[in-house]
């Protein structure tokens, strides 16, 4: 048990640098890089020119960091094979995430493909996750974890100009998720890990 908490403990802090670093060197490109638009530009446009070091690295590294907080993820599934699909969707999005900071537009349909892959992933593990808290009677954490989930896709349904308003709220809504869910793994008293799904809870009210 000692070592199950270290492992979230671990996770929780990979979850909160990752999503620290990511928006730091989103914005600290954006700072470098006065022809940004918010109105008209897409936030991957900043990958190339001479915000594309800063704006790629950390992208790539925000995606590794998650890699480790999915780990702390599949500590909790307590068996539910939702919340387990939940978490491999996650870490299939954040290998994405890597592949967005790879292969800047540069790379034409290969920075795309990962890109959709980003935002179509991203509420899909919520969705899975939010069933799987539902299930186990964590109603509280379920409908914040939907709500976090259905976000992006309303957001998409708007008529925006440029793709940067749009990516950024997405993913703020899907960053404070993680803060949220980081926070309760540093807290690691929070840890029942349940013999069952449905009969079970990970957190504690």
């Amino acid at each position: 048990m000692r070592n199950q908490n270290r492992v979230l403990q671990f996770s929780g802090l990979s979850g909160i640098a990752a999503t620290v670093l990511g928006f730091s060197t989103v914005f600290l490109s954006i700072a470098s890089s006065p022809w940004f638009s918010w109105k008209e530009n897409a936030l991957s446009d900043l990958g190339v020119g001479g915000s594309g070091l800063i704006f790629n690295t950390g992208l790539a590294a925000s995606g590794l960091l998650l890699i480790t907080f999915i780990l702390g993820l599949l500590k909790l599934s307590g068996g539910c094979w939702a919340w387990r699909l939940g978490s491999y969707l996650f870490l299939a999005d954040a290998i994405s995430l890597i592949g967005v900071g790879i292969f800047n537009e540069s790379f034409g349909r290969v920075h795309l493909y990962f890109s959709l892959a980003f935002f179509t992933l991203m509420p899909l593990s919520l969705i899975m996750l939010g069933l799987s808290l539902w299930s186990r009677g964590i109603k509280r954490l379920s409908l914040f974890t939907l709500f976090s989930a259905l976000f992006t896709p309303i957001i998409w349904t708007m008529p925006w100009r440029g793709a940067a308003i749009p990516e950024a709220l997405s993913t703020l809504a899907t960053g404070i998720w993680i803060i949220n869910i980081s926070l309760r793994m540093l807290r690691s008293g929070i840890m029942d890990r349940p013999a069952s799904c449905p009969s079970g809870r990970v957190w504690h009210p």
